[in-house]
């Protein structure tokens, strides 16, 4: 086999903070890929635990294992998870970008089969798909079979806008011109870049398998209710500024405002529901499968 060939010309743009006991496994999932990415771009966020000590010695461990280029950059100084996105995209030398955290893995075969769509599909401008809370590691998952058919679903405005499919470590995306992460933002700045990405006009395509996984559920569940809250306020800005860019109008996103609200009311009844049956709140799946057609709930 011609590694130089099956390689694909991605970078990877992993973040790390404070992530020591899972960032080994998150970069091994990035770089044992069926088909490798061109480059992974690794940066420490000026760690207090011994994240960089793990990351110097993952690299020395599988750098002749993998023909990815492992680019590390250690920050001394922590300055969020935004800022450093950007030094990755600025620091990334391929056509296209996709975005791992460092708690989270990735199926062996993601880059493999998602690259794939934007081999067939020169206007494709992003691709996402179903992420997962799991126990276990990369090495547990089962392969996709040769004659697997990966359903597809190509995402129009209203499926972003209504809906948050759009998961950061399910991202793949064609690297943009004059785009960078919102970096005044304390949270929500991923959803507003995908978000731009899309309401620019970038085609944008749905993979109904799951390829991305976490151990970790999204909240604790005595933080779950907070969060909730938090997130909200987050998405209520982003729509706000998508009104202020013009990409919507101010009725449509004072629409899609009061939406997005009476969603999260909805998320917190459901939580509450499940607290009371003495549930795990936490949702089985991050992003729910986009139907083939489009509700709104």
């Amino acid at each position: 086999m011609n590694k130089k060939q099956d390689i694909c010309p991605v970078s990877v743009i992993l973040p790390c903070y404070k992530a020591a006991d899972t960032i080994a496994m998150a970069l091994k999932s990035a770089a044992f890929q069926t088909r490798p990415p061109a480059e992974i771009i690794i940066m420490d966020d000026g760690s207090p635990d011994n994240s960089r000590a793990v990351i110097e010695n993952t690299i020395k461990e599988i750098d002749n294992q993998t023909p990815s280029k492992i680019i590390f950059l250690p920050f001394e100084k922590n300055r969020g998870v935004y800022p450093v996105r950007n030094d990755g995209l600025r620091e990334a030398s391929q056509p296209y970008l996709a975005f791992l955290d460092a708690d989270d893995y990735w199926h062996p075969q993601k880059l493999e089969i998602q690259y794939l769509f934007f081999e067939r599909d020169p206007d494709l401008a992003l691709s996402c798909h179903g992420v997962k809370y799991r126990d276990g590691g990369p090495e547990t998952l089962d392969a996709f079979a040769d004659d697997h058919e990966h359903s597809t679903k190509i995402l129009k405005n209203a499926n972003v806008l209504y809906r948050n499919v759009m998961v950061t470590i399910s991202i793949m995306i064609k690297k943009p011109e004059n785009l960078l992460f919102d970096e005044s933002k304390p949270r929500g700045s991923d959803m507003l870049f995908w978000l731009e990405i899309v309401l620019r006009g970038g085609k944008a395509m749905w993979i109904r398998d799951y390829m991305s996984f976490t151990a970790k559920p999204l909240y604790g569940a005595s933080g779950l209710s907070g969060n909730i809250w938090k997130a909200e306020m987050a998405q209520q800005d982003n729509l706000n500024k998508l009104w202020k860019r013009g990409y919507i109008s101010l009725p449509y996103s004072l629409f899609l405002r009061a939406f997005s609200f009476a969603k999260m009311i909805r998320r917190y009844i459901i939580y509450i529901l499940r607290v009371m049956k003495g549930k795990d709140p936490n949702p089985a799946t991050v992003n729910p499968p986009v139907r083939r057609r489009f509700v709104l709930f």
